[in-house]
């Protein structure tokens, strides 16, 4: 199988799609907390990421065409993307958000082993190892109590892991589909998105924005910082590979742990500390076990 190396600079990439990704929901917790719906808040982001994607694609002089197969590649993004978002954020109605997180983060699992099947990426005993390792490590870090499993927040939750790693795997098939450019790709996938949000809205039937200066900047927090992590997800997946990325990511709940303790005052301790050292462990571990991979196509 042939192989090329990962940069600094694709590592910086995911990371940054990870930190993204980890400053939103604290950003999001201040809009809700000043009155915004969980449902307009989404459909906010989406709003946001489609018209940002779209300039960015003007701005640099990027085509706009997609292949007839990249284009229905894109609609099965946009609806993985609902799909995710829906779960996840479902999920946290009816189980503690450490539960919701940890068993959302159990997508990276179901990525190695997709990959192992879809594009032939091995998955070996070290692989496994760093994995679920930085699976325990989420779990002390989040402090999470098995003490209120509601069968309906699992199951989002769960709902929302096989989508996340979907999602992930379907991004390495279809970004060579977009000649290498995946802008386009992401804009049509942000379109679907929106329509799905915008239409699970309208049956809501109620637009709940937030009150107040803070509650403003976290709504528009939330909406740029997803915005950021969608984009950036995107090509570090088209650089790095889904599994690499998928393993890199692990990194988001402690940034959001961090951007909690920064912007909502909530209290970091020694579990978390211990917690976060394991993840970044294993992180690291995967990180140094081989290099990156040329996806095989079958």
């Amino acid at each position: 199988m042939a192989m090329k190396a990962v940069g600094p600079r694709d590592i910086a990439l995911t990371l940054a799609c990870a930190c993204s990704y980890g400053i939103a929901p604290s950003m999001a917790r201040l809009a809700y907390d000043a009155g915004a719906g969980v449902f307009t808040a989404t459909t906010g982001r989406f709003v946001a990421g489609t018209v940002a994607v779209l300039l960015l694609i003007l701005l640099t002089r990027r085509s706009l065409r997609l292949n007839a197969r990249a284009s229905r590649g894109a609609l099965g993004l946009g609806l993985l993307s609902t799909v995710t978002s829906l779960g996840y954020m479902g999920s946290i109605f009816f189980i503690p958000t450490s539960l919701a997180v940890l068993i959302f983060y159990t997508f990276p699992l179901l990525v190695a082993v997709g990959a192992h099947w879809t594009e032939g990426e091995p998955v070996d005993r070290a692989k496994l190892f760093g994995l679920l390792a930085a699976l325990v490590g989420l779990a002390i870090a989040l402090g999470v109590e098995f003490d209120s499993l509601d069968p309906s927040g699992v199951a989002l939750a769960g709902m929302a892991s096989m989508g996340a790693a979907a999602h992930i795997l379907a991004i390495s098939r279809v970004a060579p589909l977009a000649g290498g450019s995946t802008l386009p790709l992401n804009l049509r996938s942000m379109c679907v998105a929106l329509m799905a949000n915008t239409a699970r809205l309208g049956f809501q039937g109620e637009v709940a924005l937030p009150a107040g200066t803070v509650g403003w900047i976290g709504l528009a927090g939330t909406m740029l910082f997803f915005t950021l992590g969608v984009t950036l997800m995107y090509a570090a997946v088209a650089r790095v590979g889904p599994v690499r990325t998928a393993v890199l990511l692990n990194v988001e709940p402690l940034i959001a742990v961090a951007a909690a303790v920064i912007l909502l005052g909530e209290r970091f301790g020694p579990q978390q500390v211990v917690g976060a050292a394991l993840v970044l462990g294993a992180v690291l571990w995967v990180q140094l076990r081989r290099t990156s991979y040329v996806p095989v196509r079958r």
